[in-house]
């Protein structure tokens, strides 16, 4: 991974925009942000996310899909898309980075979008990790962000219950540890595991356990059923009368 220094953004954004055109995350005269073609003193926006997404670019609201050409009483298509030229959209937030694998998988599978396909081979995406989630934002939902070092991260983290970490439950002493853990090994680049999550979904005693205790310890046998489902309880207990299942349902208190 290639790091570069805040102070230095300016001289990476004048590099890249030599080249290719490069647009970035700018406040507008009202305070919103907005990809803007960059040019030279132009201050990136600290806002979390822009008022229109990066997809815009893929998808402009006009333009010519194709011309006509009459002669004799014959109509000729012709195919007016100019080639793309080469440009970077700088400061997409991981949100918006994961929407273009989805994109992808629609207009580049066959038939392929030749227009999306086109302005797709012509771009460069340099995604932005966020600081901090907005009120508004879903992410974890999709698990994007806030994951516990955020695609994008150097040297920053997210720790404890709002962090998002697999096979764990939060608002436990463990989680917030083991969050800590994750973004040192990761950020450091040391190549260790955090401590196992409790196989708990896997152990039917605690499954029972937890069954037993979600009913206030209401044992199986004290519900009230309707006639047919107490008769075919009844047989059920009959069969594992004296077995291993029927000590440990005892055992859990589940009958």
């Amino acid at each position: 991974m290639k790091k570069i220094a805040t102070s230095e953004l300016h001289s990476l954004l004048a590099a890249i925009v030599r080249n290719r055109k490069l647009y970035i995350p700018v406040d507008d005269a009202s305070g919103q942000s907005q990809f803007t073609l960059w040019k030279n003193g132009m201050p990136l926006s600290k806002a979390l996310n822009t008022i229109r997404s990066a997809k815009d670019f893929f998808f402009p609201q006009v333009e010519n899909l194709m011309g006509f050409k009459v002669a004799d009483k014959q109509i000729e298509l012709i195919e007016t898309c100019d080639p793309a030229e080469p440009f970077v959209v700088f400061g997409v937030r991981a949100c918006d980075v994961r929407s273009f694998d989805i994109l992808d998988r629609v207009f580049l599978s066959e038939p392929a979008d030749s227009y999306y396909a086109q302005r797709r081979a012509a771009a460069c995406i340099i995604s932005l990790a966020c600081g901090r989630p907005e009120e508004t934002c879903f992410c974890t939902a999709f698990g994007i962000d806030p994951d516990i070092v955020p695609q994008g991260a150097v040297n920053f983290a997210f720790l404890g219950q709002f962090a998002e970490t697999g096979r764990d439950t939060i608002f436990t002493t463990e989680y917030s540890m083991r969050t800590g853990m994750e973004a040192v090994y990761t950020l450091l680049n040391i190549d260790r595991g955090v401590p196992e999550v409790w196989g708990s979904t896997y152990d039917v005693r605690s499954l029972i356990d937890a069954t037993v205790k979600l009913r206030d310890g209401k044992k199986i046998t004290d519900m009230d059923l309707p006639f047919i489902q107490r008769v075919a309880l009844k047989e059920v207990l009959k069969k594992i009368e004296g077995t291993d299942l029927e000590k440990f349902l005892k055992e859990y208190h589940a009958i």
